[in-house]
């Protein structure tokens, strides 16, 4: 893929250095979630402030849930080439968005050419660092909760 850098004169000055983060996303509406929440966190004035994302949003990769419960065709080779791809596009490092696909963690994870987010192992920090001993619902589905 073809770096794009500003043209001469550009009004924006764009940050040398900085990565791009690809999304793969296998849940639809997970993946919506997941982007509104990191932009929200990201203190921009102005559009071009924010970082720049590379999103694959593949609803056809096969389902995590069904493979683990039923046996039924494993989306971990999917996976592994949707990392790949993202990565051929210029992403510096991915996030899988989907919570249960990180149970197959350890089958996709040698595929992908960048750094790979544990999306459970961030969410698992961030929850022993919650203060004056609160609570922490965990929202998983059927599989991630028996892994």
């Amino acid at each position: 893929m073809q770096t794009i850098y500003p043209r001469d004169g550009a009004f924006a000055q764009w940050p040398t250095g900085q990565g791009v983060l690809g999304v793969a996303g296998v849940a639809p509406w997970a993946t919506l979630q997941f982007l509104e929440r990191l932009y929200s966190l990201v203190p921009a004035n102005k559009d071009w402030d924010y970082p720049r994302v590379i999103v694959d949003l593949n609803t056809r990769i096969p389902s995590r849930g069904r493979y683990l419960e039923l046996g039924e065709e494993d989306p971990s080779p999917y996976i592994g080439d949707t990392l790949y791809e993202l990565a051929s596009l210029g992403a510096t490092r991915v996030v899988v968005v989907c919570n249960t696909a990180h149970i197959l963690r350890s089958r996709w994870l040698p595929m992908s050419p960048v750094p790979v987010v544990d999306i459970v192992e961030a969410a698992a920090r961030d929850a022993r660092g919650v203060s004056g001993g609160g609570r922490v619902i965990v929202l998983a589905s059927q599989s991630l909760r028996r892994a």
